[in-house]
């Protein structure tokens, strides 16, 4: 019988910047000093993280970096065209309905604007007839909701998943008319490998 793959999304053995924003909220008494993010504070407040991470094992498939004997010393998730895919997820209450939409073909524009002309995702979502629709609003609510400071954040993400050639991660929590946005890499940390036969001192 063949082995089940478990995504390193999903494997609580690995690391990843999500799970560690998760911890600030859930460790005030140890992390208190540290500012949690809104998204996520939301995600945990509601009970969603596993949901979370079952959607990012579709929507940003992971591929291992190998280190010693074969062992992944990352995670990283190509962009799938090659270049310009952004994974965005959106979640929120709509009518008493906790809903989740991804999407990892988007293309978010970086930058500030004034237009937030899309009030009411889920309902513009529902009139949506294809993926390219769909995929259009997502990339737009997005850009229309970056704020100075996850604008800030955007930027720093997107330089380093360019280094590391891989997609950056949108989180959107829609919550009674206000708009968390969250990024992170696509960056997966498994227990470090290491063989210290390696480890030597010479002149050359």
């Amino acid at each position: 019988m063949a082995k089940k793959v478990i995504s390193p999304w999903i494997d609580p053995a690995n690391e990843n910047w999500i799970q560690k924003e998760i911890d600030i909220v859930k460790d005030r008494v140890n992390l208190g000093h540290l500012p949690t993010e809104k998204a996520i504070e939301l995600i945990c407040k509601n009970k969603q993280e596993n949901r979370l991470f079952q959607a990012l094992a579709s929507l940003a498939p992971m591929y291992p970096l190998v280190a010693f004997h074969g062992a992944p010393s990352i995670w990283l998730s190509p962009p799938l065209s090659g270049s310009g895919n952004d994974v965005v997820v959106v979640m929120g209450n709509d009518q008493g309905e906790l809903r989740m939409v991804g999407c990892n073909f988007c293309g978010v524009k970086l930058q500030i604007t004034n237009s937030k002309s899309i009030s009411d995702f889920w309902g513009d979502y529902d009139l949506c007839i294809s993926d390219l629709e769909k995929y259009r609003l997502l990339s737009t609510f997005v850009s229309e909701n970056l704020d100075y400071h996850s604008l800030k954040q955007a930027l720093y993400v997107d330089d380093q998943c360019f280094d590391n050639k891989t997609m950056p991660l949108y989180i959107v929590y829609v919550d009674s008319g206000n708009v968390h946005v969250w990024s992170t890499p696509c960056v997966i940390w498994p227990p470090c490998p290491s063989d210290m036969s390696l480890e030597l001192v010479k002149e050359f």
